[in-house]
């Protein structure tokens, strides 16, 4: 995740927050794959692959949002 932020920041994508984004899919990825031999969803393991992207999905909305909230409050003090 480091490698993909640091190429999206040289790409001249993102602003002052826009690691936000790629630090929580990382960290919310990480948790699922070591969750991954014991969550069931309706009775379905996933297993590590598919927990681990689901989680980076979930991490990258989840960080957006708030790099959003962040980038907004940080607008307001300016």
């Amino acid at each position: 995740m480091f490698a993909m932020w640091d190429a999206y920041k040289e790409a001249g994508g993102g602003g002052r927050f826009s690691y936000i984004s790629f630090a929580s899919s990382a960290f919310i990825g990480t948790l699922g794959v070591i969750y991954s031999s014991v969550f069931t969803s309706f009775g379905i393991l996933f297993g590590p692959v598919w927990l681990g992207i689901i989680g980076f999905i979930i991490g990258a909305l989840i960080g957006k949002i708030f790099e959003k909230l962040m980038t907004n409050r940080y607008l307001e003090h300016v």
